[in-house]
């Protein structure tokens, strides 16, 4: 008989029947807590604010998800107040789990807008950075470009994209949150009758046609070149259009 294998195993059963009853003792004494507060997070870049506390215990409690001091906790449907808190149009994740002292932790991660979209019906909202809708808050605004002029993507909260153009600005914007200098040099998206994308620069009275998104790299690396050489000596509003569209060449038109 392997007496050592038999002793290996008793320690093992012995184990598993000391966690099972920790836990079983750790439930029983959660059952008999009562909520004493509540701490929110609310996580996103500098300067997102697009929740806040307020909403989302009004959002809990419009639910009948009430988190108030001196409830019992085991009353407390913690996935339920996750997935209620998830259906806001700003939030992208939540977390909701409660300490053994009876204080209930709730973590919401925002969603991240990278565009935000003026289109031809004067409809205003966001695109976030997974290319999805959202719309603006009442809490708060997030510094991001502005797109205007032919645009037929509808308003939407969790919507995907429907048009061509609307991927385009947000394969723009994507690159715009990535590229310091390309943000900097651009004050506002504007698409054209032709569905063509152009900017707004923040120097001089022109504007800049991109076209669409292929070889953005490129396009803004010319024009940086162009505003740091080439119109070192001219006069900044010389030309009302400066063109990028074409490989290896800017063509630039005169003002009138």
């Amino acid at each position: 008989m392997n007496w050592n294998r038999i002793l290996k195993l008793s320690l093992q059963g012995l184990f598993l029947l000391a966690v099972a009853a920790g836990y079983g003792f750790s439930q029983w004494k959660l059952s008999e807590r009562l909520i004493n507060g509540y701490f929110i997070t609310i996580d996103g870049p500098e300067g997102l604010e697009l929740v806040d506390n307020n909403s989302i215990i009004r959002k809990l409690e419009n639910a009948q998800i009430d988190i108030v001091s001196g409830r019992p906790l085991n009353k407390l449907d913690l996935n339920a107040a996750e997935l209620m808190l998830e259906t806001m149009p700003h939030v992208s994740n939540a977390e909701v789990w409660a300490s053994f002292s009876g204080k209930v932790r709730i973590r919401i991660e925002q969603r991240v807008p990278v565009l935000r979209i003026i289109n031809a019906k004067q409809q205003s909202f966001y695109l976030d950075s997974n290319g999805l809708k959202m719309p603006l808050s009442t809490i708060g605004a997030y510094r991001v470009p502005i797109a205007i002029g032919n645009i037929e993507e509808k308003k939407g909260k969790r919507d995907s994209l429907t048009t061509p153009v609307g991927h385009q600005l947000w394969q723009l914007a994507l690159f715009l949150s990535k590229n310091k200098t390309a943000n900097a040099l651009t004050s506002q998206i504007y698409v054209n009758d032709q569905e063509q994308l152009e900017i707004i620069p923040v120097i001089g009275n022109h504007t800049v046609v991109l076209g669409d998104t292929t070889a953005l790299n490129d396009k803004f690396f010319k024009l940086e070149a162009l505003y740091r050489d080439g119109f070192r000596n001219e006069d900044w509003n010389k030309y009302s259009l400066i063109n990028l569209q074409f490989k290896e060449l800017i063509v630039c038109q005169k003002a009138k």
